[in-house]
């Protein structure tokens, strides 16, 4: 199939640019903490839903398809089931409590006034950590799509970073919540264009006989309870998503502190929910799509060749290619603006202006300041995306969700009005960190196969194996220890 790539770079170039003219000119008057970081909570309901999907929704989800061939396809929706329920929970239940906590900005601020400015310390830095690992990775993620189109993978990294750092910069949380919004409109065309277009194509002859002929001919594909790691990814995919991975995610959090009333968030993770589930649907449907075109082909399904098929043998129109193309962009842009501006305003509200600037150097020089630190760490992250262009990044994807969600007992609790003393959470996260590190580097470097003698899981994941294995650890022995230190509290107090 020959491309015309004049016109995809264009459609690209255009598309590039008019986030950068959007998120600026959104951004042009912002001159407060609380417009740079929450927008005055002055965005409405619609805004709020569209940009809350466009920052959940990863370029992880659509390159998961790979695995998903060697340990069931329906291993792409199962992981849906738990995320949603911790979407419903969290919108109807946990995070309406945040209306509680007064001139909150970020995640460090609910930890400060529940368990101390230590316990603030601690949240920002793990936030910080957090966020350049998703920024980065999100980046890595335009090398697979631009090549397409005949960018060179490293100037399309370098291109679309600095567009997503330069309209940051600009307006923090206005400007990203603006280009969110157009982006939530380009991925939703594009995945119901390339969806739509795929299965109607020749090839694949309508939605009934493709999963017919699949279901029929591949099951071992189909199937994720046949194969040897099912315990696995009952744990890995369902309690994963179900406990850490949404609880404290900082921009998360962020969108729900931006709301002007509680009652907005329960329609706003309903929604997100919903989306959620027909994007995983249709990422399915994709995968399922180029496993019929690949095995017609007597080829076996890869990492390298998922979206080379795609583009080959399926999206043979010029304007539907240019969608997927788009979508894929605006999924990485959407997420990667998101956790930038996190990490700005929690570099700038926790530890800067606490610890390195006076009030009157906050109040003159906020703006300078805050936007020194969104060049500074979007160029960072550039350097670390282009440095690890071909490298794969399960060891820092691993261990970076596995040190967030050590912060997801206590600020649960803390939302739930379980506080305790500042030297219980300190204890809690020392034990969390001490036995995360030391079950990571038994299974490692001292033969102790922890990832498969407690979960079994297949080699191709071993990192992701050993990662989660050492979480259940050490969530178990932290939140004992976090459990009985309160009690002993309650007990002398």
């Amino acid at each position: 199939m020959q491309y015309n790539i004049s016109i995809n770079q264009a459609g690209v170039a255009i598309f590039v640019l008019l986030n950068l003219v959007v998120g600026m000119w959104a951004g042009r008057r912002v001159k407060t903490m609380g417009d740079y970081a929450l927008a005055n909570q002055s965005l409405g309901s619609g805004t709020l839903t569209m940009t809350l999907i466009a920052t959940f929704i990863e370029c992880s989800y659509i390159m998961a398809i790979h695995t998903g061939y060697k340990m069931g396809l329906l291993n792409l929706l199962f992981p849906a089931v738990g995320v949603i329920i911790a979407m419903l929970v969290l919108g109807w239940y946990i995070y309406p409590r945040l209306r509680s906590f007064k001139e909150a900005y970020t995640m460090g601020d609910v930890m400060g006034q529940c368990y101390g400015p230590k316990a603030r310390l601690i949240t920002a830095i793990i936030t910080v950590l957090f966020c350049i690992v998703i920024v980065s990775n999100q980046l890595i993620g335009i090398s697979h799509i631009v090549k397409y189109i005949g960018i060179n993978p490293l100037w399309g990294v370098i291109l679309i970073g600095s567009i997503i750092t330069l309209y940051t910069f600009t307006g923090g949380v206005r400007s990203v919540a603006a280009t969110d919004v157009l982006q939530f409109i380009i991925l939703a065309v594009g995945v119901v264009a390339v969806v739509n277009t795929g299965v109607r194509s020749e090839q694949i002859g309508g939605i009934s006989k493709l999963i017919k002929t699949v279901y029929q001919e591949y099951p071992s594909y189909i199937y994720f309870w046949q194969h040897d790691f099912f315990s696995y990814q009952i744990l890995a995919t369902f309690f994963w998503g179900l406990w850490p991975t949404l609880l404290v995610s900082p921009p998360i959090i962020q969108r729900a502190l931006m709301t002007r009333k509680k009652e907005e968030l329960a329609p706003a993770f309903t929604s997100l929910a919903i989306f959620y589930f027909l994007f995983r649907f249709m990422i399915f449907i994709l995968g399922i799509m180029v496993l019929k075109v690949v095995h017609e082909g007597g080829e076996g399904p890869s990492l390298s060749n998922v979206i080379d098929f795609l583009f080959e043998r399926i999206l043979d129109n010029q304007f539907v290619s240019l969608c997927f193309i788009l979508a894929f962009i605006s999924v990485v842009m959407s997420t990667a603006d998101s956790y930038l501006n996190s990490t700005v305003v929690t570099i700038q509200h926790d530890l800067v202006s606490r610890y390195l600037a006076s009030k009157k150097q906050e109040d003159s020089s906020f703006m300078q300041s805050t936007r020194i630190i969104a060049l500074c760490l979007g160029i960072i992250c550039i350097v670390i995306a282009s440095y690890y262009l071909k490298t794969p990044t399960f060891y820092f994807t691993s261990f970076s969700l596995s040190m967030l969600s050590s912060l997801c007992l206590p600020f649960l609790a803390a939302l739930l009005g379980l506080r305790t003393a500042e030297k219980t959470f300190l204890t809690y996260i020392f034990v969390f960190f001490v036995t995360l590190i030391t079950a990571m580097l038994l299974d490692i470097y001292a033969g102790i196969s922890l990832h498969t003698s407690l979960i079994p899981v297949p080699e191709h994941l071993r990192i992701v194996g050993i990662a989660t294995n050492s979480w259940v650890i050490a969530t178990t022995l932290s939140s004992a220890t976090f459990f009985l230190l309160r009690s002993f509290e309650q007990k002398h107090t």
